[in-house]
């Protein structure tokens, strides 16, 4: 039965949002009402009514709504009246309208954090702000925890001498500035070397000649020359005429790739500038990238009427000079440098999941790191360090392969895609890959737990979903060789999720299905890593001694 758990009245319209969770326990939150006048508005939430502050601010005691929530709203007024949400826009879809009653269904998956509802009509736009909590009500303790931890482990960005921004897992939140520095100069080393050739280059391009033959009728080169008319008084018969045209052009391939890499430069540059976190970077480190932003703009109005080229033919590729070669090799250094950052956001409460998930696979990378020292690849980063700010590209692949004193090698992969399975492809969050033994295990990361009284009376304590369990089953069962016999890879996997209380939890079902079966739930949290530390380190000793 749905539970009825705020009504917004205003103007003749009248909000009414519903749900089918049960009442969640007393936590404040806070909502609040933009762009209206505070006093226009009747408010009850928790069938409370709500007193709002002048500045449309008020405490509510309980969450209003919750991750994976699905949520009914109707409204009752007169057309034309929307709804809307922000960040994310496809939570929201319009069930039916009907005179001046209209139902809207809000379908939030994993939404933690600040969330929005606009709601246009006549009479104006009102924003109710609200806070999506997870199940687990403490998100916000995680979340700076979390927070706090990655910028003691997550590479800073660094570059190497060819340009090509990383993953620096040496570098230290100490001297972090000082490692952006680094990164700054050689930006502006290469762009000091890509300067000084685009000014000797501009100038002196490329440029080709070309001859063309047509051929024209006699009677269709009126434009071309005058007919006299004792020509027109014989109706002599039109005949073909060759007409030769040479057209000196800088639209050459090679001027036409350098015009696609500089568009390129630019646009990389352009979509950095315009991230959030790029305008709290210190203003000394930003104009580095804003002088190179002002400078490629200009270099690509000089090129704008040379038609881009994106691959050059064989034949320009052996026509060797200096000046270009030097310049497409300067072009590709800055772009390869500023291209992990270009998709970055800034880290924010509402990317918990995410961050978890990146938190867990960086952590294992140190865990194992323990035993392999040497880092011999590493892949692009998901979480960085610029400067003081924390950043992160969602839905990006990692790898990292680590190795031993002994020259054994392990992969810590994230977010890899297994396709050509018998059965359907599968992509799990972190796996674990022995090479020399071909084996693997899963680690899939879910930020959420079960808490509730049936659930702690069946298991005994808070822990992960079944339904979670049950995607590990999949994942070992599915991820086979693509190859017959389709022997399996998968030694065991594991779900990491947010818990606290290990020592209660050995005794939980999930953990004692680990040593069974190889497949359960371990809890995992910034200062709480003792048994996945445990588990991996077993795994490790397994494999190296040739068990299954």
């Amino acid at each position: 039965m749905k539970r009825q758990f705020l009504t917004v009245s205003w103007k003749g319209y009248t909000l009414r949002a519903l749900t089918s969770t049960a009442r969640p326990p007393f936590t404040p939150t806070r909502l609040a009402f933009r762009g209206v006048d505070p006093a226009s508005l009747s408010v009850i939430a928790h069938s409370l009514e709500m007193a709002i502050d002048a500045e449309g601010s008020a405490i509510v005691a309980r969450p209003l709504v919750q991750e994976n929530d699905t949520i009914d709203v109707y409204i009752d007024g007169p057309l034309p009246s929307t709804l809307s949400t922000a960040p994310n826009r496809a939570t929201v879809r319009a069930v039916f309208r009907q005179g001046t009653f209209q139902h809207f269904t809000l379908q939030y998956r994993g939404a933690v954090g600040d969330v929005h509802w606009q709601w246009s009509t006549p009479n104006g736009q009102l924003t109710i702000e609200l806070e999506s909590f997870p199940t687990k009500l403490d998100y916000r303790k995680d979340f700076a925890a979390i927070r706090a931890d990655l910028e003691r482990i997550a590479p800073m960005l660094t570059a190497s001498v060819s340009g090509a921004a990383g993953a620096g897992f040496e570098t230290t939140s100490q001297n972090s500035q000082t490692t952006a520095l680094e990164w700054m100069a050689l930006v502006c080393r290469e762009l000091d070397d890509l300067t000084e050739k685009m000014q000797r280059l501009l100038p002196m391009l490329r440029r080709r000649v070309d001859r063309s033959i047509r051929v024209l009728m006699s009677d269709r080169l009126r434009n071309a020359r005058p007919i006299s008319r004792r020509h027109q008084a014989q109706n002599r018969q039109s005949r073909p005429v060759l007409v030769q045209q040479v057209c000196d052009s800088e639209a050459t391939p090679l001027n036409g790739h350098l015009r696609w890499e500089v568009d390129q430069l630019r646009g990389v540059v352009l979509s950095v500038t315009a991230a959030e976190w790029y305008q709290l970077l210190n203003s000394d480190l930003s104009a580095y990238v804003d002088q190179l932003l002002h400078r490629v703009t200009d270099w690509s109005n000089a090129l704008a009427h040379i038609p881009p080229v994106m691959h050059l033919p064989n034949l320009q590729t052996n026509l060797r000079d200096p000046l270009y070669e030097g310049a497409f090799r300067h072009l590709r250094a800055l772009r390869n440098s500023l291209i992990p950052l270009q998709g970055a956001a800034l880290v924010g409460l509402k990317d918990l999941p995410t961050l978890y998930e990146y938190w867990v696979f960086l952590r294992i990378v140190e865990i194992l790191r323990r035993r392999y020292a040497k880092v011999t690849s590493v892949g692009e980063p998901l979480v960085q360090r610029v400067g003081s700010q924390l950043v992160m590209v969602a839905g990006r692949r990692s790898r990292i392969t680590l190795q031993d004193d002994a020259g054994e090698e392990v992969r810590c992969e994230y977010n890899r895609a297994f396709v050509g399975l018998p059965t359907t492809d599968q992509r799990p969050d972190s796996v674990i890959w022995i090479d020399n033994v071909d084996r693997m295990l899963i680690i899939d990361a879910k930020y959420r737990i079960q808490n509730d009284s049936e659930y702690v009376a069946r298991f005994g304590t808070p822990g992960p979903l079944a339904a979670d369990i049950n995607v590990i089953h999949r994942y070992r069962d599915a991820i086979v060789h693509t190859q017959p016999p389709y022997r399996q890879i998968a030694h065991g996997g594991l779900i990491a999720f947010p818990g606290r209380d290990s020592a209660r939890y050995r005794n939980h079902r999930f953990f004692r299905s680990w040593h069974a079966v190889r497949v359960g739930g371990v809890p995992m949290l910034p200062k709480n890593t003792a048994m996945m530390e445990e588990i991996i380190g077993s795994f490790l000793d397994n494999q190296r001694g040739g068990a299954a």
